[in-house]
């Protein structure tokens, strides 16, 4: 579980992001609300956990995105469209949302406590200090990704709406093949994220066939 939470955290919500961002275009807004999202998310869990170096982790997060903020020949294009949270978003997919949010929040706050404990996580030869702030930090910006995907303009192939498929399309195989791990979510909790991911894509691919001009 430590390798797949870190690699999601690392290579499927943060990678992908700061490398549309860096391309820009229309989806570059999402993106970068996307950075947002995941440095707040890794420095509430980092504090929740009470694990320094999930903090300097959010930091490292968050000093090149203001630098990045700050440099910007154009900020405003950084900025969601007028309008913010709910600019033509969809209600089937903020539904969606809303039922991986409560899951993912209350994991969260069970890692967060394990964190809190000192539980050292079964599936590493080391003990790794940041394993729980990364767990939380992938559960809270997972279900909050999800919403800012559910309430913009957005399709399928969303910067946001593909990151957080990804995301929780690989935690529910990880719980399945380890479901003994205090971090996993289990068989039956694996399996319910593996379903939630192909009805996530489904929807907001049929979302977006139904915004295509006629």
């Amino acid at each position: 579980m430590s390798d797949v939470v870190f690699g999601v955290l690392g290579l499927v919500l943060l990678c992908p992001a700061f490398a549309r961002l860096a391309r820009g275009g229309p989806d570059a807004a999402m993106a970068f609300a996307q950075l947002v999202i995941f440095a707040l998310a890794l420095l509430f869990a980092s504090v929740s956990t009470a694990e320094v170096v999930g903090v300097m982790g959010a930091l490292g997060v968050v000093v090149p995105l203001a630098l990045l903020w700050a440099l910007h020949p154009n900020r405003r294009s950084l900025l969601l469209r007028r309008g913010g949270w709910g600019a033509g978003g969809s209600r089937w997919m903020l539904g969606c949302a809303l039922v991986l949010v409560v899951p993912a929040w209350a994991a969260a706050a069970v890692n967060a406590a394990h964190g809190r404990d000192d539980l050292p996580p079964r599936d590493s030869f080391a003990f790794v200090p940041s394993h729980w702030s990364v767990v939380t930090a992938m559960l809270l910006a997972s279900g909050v990704i999800a919403l800012l995907a559910a309430t913009q303009r957005t399709n399928h192939r969303s910067i946001s709406a593909l990151s957080v498929a990804v995301a929780v399309l690989l935690f529910g195989v990880a719980s399945i093949i380890n479901p003994e791990v205090p971090s996993s979510g289990g068989r039956v909790w694996g399996v319910a994220a593996i379903a939630w991911t192909v009805v996530w894509f489904l929807t907001a691919r049929l979302v977006a066939g139904a915004r295509k001009p006629v």
